[in-house]
């Protein structure tokens, strides 16, 4: 069991975080979310710059519907790491949550510029434009989330429906 290897190397090290975000990781895969968290902050007082313990902390508070405390817990991991896209894209979904469609954008943006090779900010900045409207917008940035996985044929068909939609009313 992983959760027993984590207790193992904090038996040898009670202060490591890595260690301590295992068994918050594993806590939170069996369902334990208040055990995760004491197991979380444990691995914060170890070590409040391990940015990926605020991402999973940020993760469970996500998971609870607790969108201001995730977002908290994202904003201070990508202000310890800020070239993690995975916290750049969970901050940007979280915004999303709490209708702040503003800085959801801007997270997204920066989610791109960390890893420009990953087609998920991509994919959500299209919802975002297609949700309100801006269908040119939508399209374009569903077609660079296909540049960077060609297997997305849902996008392909949202891109193909949006251009036919152009097509119809004469826009770009």
């Amino acid at each position: 069991e992983v959760i027993r290897d984590y207790k193992d190397q904090l038996k040898k090290n009670p202060k490591d975080p890595e260690a301590w975000n295992g068994v918050g990781i594993c806590l939170v895969h069996l369902e334990r979310p208040d055990e995760a968290k004491k197991a979380f902050r444990k691995a914060v007082q170890a070590d409040a710059f391990f940015a990926k313990t605020h991402i999973n902390l940020g993760n469970l508070y996500f998971k609870q519907q607790d969108w201001d405390r995730a977002i908290d817990e994202y904003r201070l991991a990508t202000s310890i790491d800020s070239t993690d896209t995975k916290a750049w894209l969970n901050l940007g979904l979280a915004y999303e949550r709490v209708n702040n469609v503003n800085r959801a954008i801007l997270a997204y943006d920066k989610a791109a510029e960390c890893d420009d090779s990953d087609p998920s900010p991509w994919e959500r900045l299209g919802w975002i434009y297609y949700e309100h409207k801006m269908y040119a917008a939508a399209r374009d940035r569903w077609t660079e989330a296909i540049k960077r996985d060609p297997s997305r044929t849902d996008l392909a068909d949202n891109v193909r429906r949006l251009q036919d939609y152009a097509d119809s009313v004469g826009a770009k």
